[in-house]
């Protein structure tokens, strides 16, 4: 207790004020108090001279710093009471000042409000939402709000509010009430802590809650944790999705999906399975499955396995497995282990598919790529038979120069060995032309038996040539058909020729022909070499040839019977085979519609002279960039009695043209510089070019290439190479036209 008495303050005190004056004791006594409270008094003197001017009290605290014994400022705080001291007239004459030590309670609040502020910051900091509530009862004590004492951003954030703190739950979002009322006030009453899960309807964040009881308390007051989980509620749908749709996905599909233990031993049922192999759960489950594996691909399956299983790895395969209601398929089974975080084995997870069909289509390229090199051999083979006797004919001829005879012999044979090489690359394209769909069939009504004599007449020297008897038989009527006769009649010859290849010498080959209603049937049959049943259903695709035995040469590309049965469906009919086996003969029988109505037909056989003198010296140009060629083709039409030039191309040809005012010009079109359509063209433009008859002679003969080079002006069209019979035939049209 302290008087500071009169004007000056003069300072009086009892002893309990001593620890607090500490070094200041007792020199204090009698000063004045603005010298003993100097570093407080700017901020106490107001105070006193208050109390001295109106009478009443007044408190205040002050923090105290004087100096103990060791020379070290105490931190002390003390509560002041200040009330007037009066004389005897009721004249204030001082103050009574009532010092209270609180220096203890200070440092404590203080240290409280440090705890304080460093949980602040704690809560505010964290990611996971924060919350203290208490709850709110209505007039029956049944809760129906709470308030929020204290809450942190990320509460705030997770639940979607602002300002939250001092308010009710009412005064925020309405989506806060209901379920979460009931859970916070029954974690109050139960004093038990609760966790769930819930979506927040304003920000559609799914949240993980708990909430606890405030330790101490016995009812009213809870703490709220929530924790942000969308992303992992997110991966859980996803999986979970991600699961079903494979789920689906096997059991829809014709996989078969299975998982074994660490050690590759089978423990758990798999329908998909069982509906694959037909296994019941009994027979599949240990190493059960191998006995759904073919016998003879067991042991290498099971090796496989066991190698997978030691090293650990992934496993890829192949083999014949049973398949219920299938038989034995082909699969591909893959596999591979599912490891834990130390990399370990848990288990092995597995799929088998049906490769069956892939498997077959394999073995087919394989076929077809063998088939194919056997063609290209046989192929190279065919082109350079023909050229052996001509190239050794050649030889001959300049070794005999003047021999007569053989010049006509070697001639002879060249030509027949050129028209072996002909027919052989007219095979190849009209294989190609059928493929593309670009053979053009060129109907016409005549008699059977035409197209008959025909065949028979292309494939006698064949048939003599190995000695064999040939047998036609026409039925009486001989009766019209609807027929390109040139496809008809190469039908018939190949299955002619076929016959006489594949019957030893001396066979016996029949054509038979019968009209049955709306149809002719026409039958090749030979007691040759026969068909095996498996050869039977293939035998009319390309390049299948029927093996002879090696002292025999069959001589063919394997493309016959597969122009044959193209060009007869093209026709509208069809054609099949039968055999009873190797060396039992075969008979092929083709069926085509008739006419219905027969009409007169008149097929012109005009023959082109054969006199030496057709030409009469009517003027040629030859035009073709293969000089040889050009030359052969000037020697032929000169010993024709034609007179004959030659140019090498498109330029040339106009400018001989020009000068030598040709009647007729072969021209070839594919010439460098300028082609034989763009020479016609222009040869048609000029004035004497007019009454020139162009013959196109090309290698190119398809339907559209004579319709282009028919645009171009030409009046004709020849395919080399041209035979001599061919070469007359149009000259000797052109001669007759002229004529006319």
């Amino acid at each position: 207790m302290l008087v500071l008495w009169g004007a000056d303050n003069w300072l009086l005190y009892n002893d309990a004020c001593r620890e607090v004056l500490g070094d200041k004791h007792p020199l204090s006594l009698g000063c004045s108090a603005t010298e003993v409270f100097a570093e407080a008094w700017d901020r106490l003197w107001p105070l006193v001279e208050r109390v001295k001017e109106t009478g009443e009290a007044a408190e205040a605290q002050e923090r105290y710093l004087p100096e103990g014994q060791d020379g070290q400022a105490k931190d002390i705080w003390l509560n002041f009471s200040f009330s007037p001291v009066r004389d005897e007239d009721g004249r204030i004459e001082g103050v009574l000042a009532v010092a209270q030590d609180v220096t203890e309670q200070v440092k404590a609040r203080r240290e409280l409000q440090r705890n304080e502020n460093r949980l602040r910051l704690l809560i505010d900091s964290i990611q996971e939402g924060f919350c203290l509530l208490e709850i709110i009862s209505d007039v029956e004590g049944k809760p129906c709000d709470y308030l929020i004492q204290r809450v942190n951003p990320a509460f705030e954030a997770h639940v979607g509010v602002r300002g939250a703190e001092g308010k009710r739950q009412s005064e925020l979002a309405e989506h806060l009430g209901g379920e979460w009322i009931q859970a916070f006030s029954g974690v109050a009453e139960t004093r038990q802590a609760k966790r769930m899960t819930a979506r927040c309807q304003q920000t559609g964040h799914w949240l993980d809650v708990r909430v606890f009881p405030v330790p101490g308390e016995r009812r009213g007051r809870v703490v709220v944790l929530c924790f942000d989980i969308t992303p992992q509620r997110a991966s859980q749908d996803a999986l979970r999705e991600s699961e079903e749709r494979f789920r689906l996905l096997v059991e829809s599909t014709a996989q078969a999906v299975w998982e074994t233990d660490a050690d590759g031993r089978v423990v758990q049922d798999s329908p998909s399975w069982r509906e694959y192999t037909g296994q019941s759960v009994e027979e599949w489950l240990g190493q059960g499955w191998l006995n759904a594996v073919h016998p003879e691909e067991r042991e290498r399956c099971l090796k496989n396995w066991q190698r997978a299983l030691h090293h650990g790895e992934k496993l890829d395969a192949e083999y014949r497995l049973w398949r219920k209601g299938e038989g034995w398929t082909w699969t591909q089974v893959q596999a591979a282990p599912l490891r834990d975080g130390d990399g370990h084995i848990l288990k092995w997870v597995g799929m088998n598919h049906d490769v069956t069909y892939r498997k077959r289509v394999e073995e087919s390229l394989r076929e077809n790529d063998r088939r194919k090199n056997e063609f290209l051999a046989t192929l190279a083979h065919e082109l350079r038979n023909p050229l052996a006797p001509i190239r050794s004919g050649l030889a001959a001829m300049k070794q005999n120069p003047t021999d007569r005879e053989l010049q006509e012999e070697v001639c002879d044979m060249m030509e027949r060995q050129v028209d072996q090489m002909v027919h052989l690359i007219d095979d190849l394209l009209d294989v190609s032309r059928i493929t593309r769909g670009k053979l053009q069939l060129r109907k016409e009504r005549l008699r059977l038996g035409e197209v008959i004599d025909r065949a028979v007449e292309a494939s006698r020297p064949i048939v003599e040539e190995a000695s064999h008897s040939l047998q036609v038989s026409l039925p009486e009527e001989n009766p019209t058909i609807e027929v390109d006769p040139t496809r008809l009649a190469q039908v018939l010859a190949n299955l002619l020729v076929n016959a006489a290849k594949y019957t030893p010498a001396g066979g016996k080959i029949q054509l038979r022909a019968a009209v049955e209603g709306q149809t002719v049937r026409l039958e090749v049959e030979d007691d040759g070499v026969g068909i095996s049943p498996e050869m039977l259903e293939r035998i009319f695709e390309m390049f299948v040839q029927i093996d002879m035995p090696h002292h025999q040469d069959t001589r063919g590309l394997g493309i016959g019977l597969t122009l044959v049965k193209s060009i007869v469906e093209m026709h509208g009919g069809t054609i099949r085979v039968h055999s009873d086996g190797p060396d039992k003969g075969s008979l092929f029988t083709v069926q085509l519609p008739v006419v219905a109505r027969e009409a007169k037909t008149a097929v012109d056989h005009r023959e082109a002279s054969a006199a030496d003198e057709q030409g009469h010296g009517q003027r040629i140009l030859v035009v073709d960039d293969n000089a040889s060629a050009a030359r052969m083709m000037s020697i032929v039409l000169g010993n024709l009695g034609y007179t004959v030039r030659s140019a090498g191309d498109g330029f040339e040809a106009l400018q001989v043209a020009e000068q030598f005012r040709p009647q007729i010009i072969l021209m070839d079109l594919g010439m460098p510089e300028m082609d034989g359509y763009e020479a016609a063209r222009q040869l048609r433009e000029m004035d004497w070019g007019q009454e020139v008859y162009l013959l196109a002679l090309t290698g190119w003969g398809q339907e559209e290439d004579r319709q282009r080079t028919r645009e171009a002006g030409f009046d004709g069209h020849l395919i080399k190479p041209v035979k001599s019979a061919d070469l007359r035939a149009a000259l000797a049209e052109i001669q007759e036209s002229h004529e006319r």
